[in-house]
């Protein structure tokens, strides 16, 4: 997901536009997020949950991963909007999830496919 999508809401709809170094914490912040959440949910809950099997697994971390965003709740938010959110969250892990298990990684690599093969001249 592109970054401004991510921070834009948080910087655009104040009153005015925080200072650079805040906008540099903001981005900072929000990456770190990804990576714990990856973490934790496609890396170590997902692997305690695989002896159950992959797919009890995957839905397991997927359905957790779309709980944690009721917590929007506390901070005011739409009930719709949070509903929606924890819908998007759990189809979105099942995803990233369904990848962690093909890819054996939570890491993303390149395709050995893909990279450009040298032919003997």
């Amino acid at each position: 997901m592109p970054l401004v999508l991510l921070i834009g809401p948080t910087l655009f709809f104040q009153p005015q536009l925080p200072s650079p170094a805040r906008i540099v914490v903001l981005i900072i912040v929000t990456l770190l997020i990804g990576f714990q959440e990856e973490a934790i949910f496609r890396g170590v809950l997902l692997r305690a949950f695989r002896p159950q099997g992959v797919m009890k697994a995957v839905l397991t971390s997927a359905a957790l991963f779309g709980i944690i965003h009721i917590n929007l709740l506390l901070v005011g938010r739409d009930p719709i909007f949070v509903l929606s959110q924890v819908i998007a969250s759990f189809f979105g892990a099942i995803g990233l999830g369904a990848l962690r298990i093909r890819m054996n990684t939570v890491v993303p690599r390149k395709s050995e496919e893909h990279k450009p093969r040298s032919h003997g001249v």
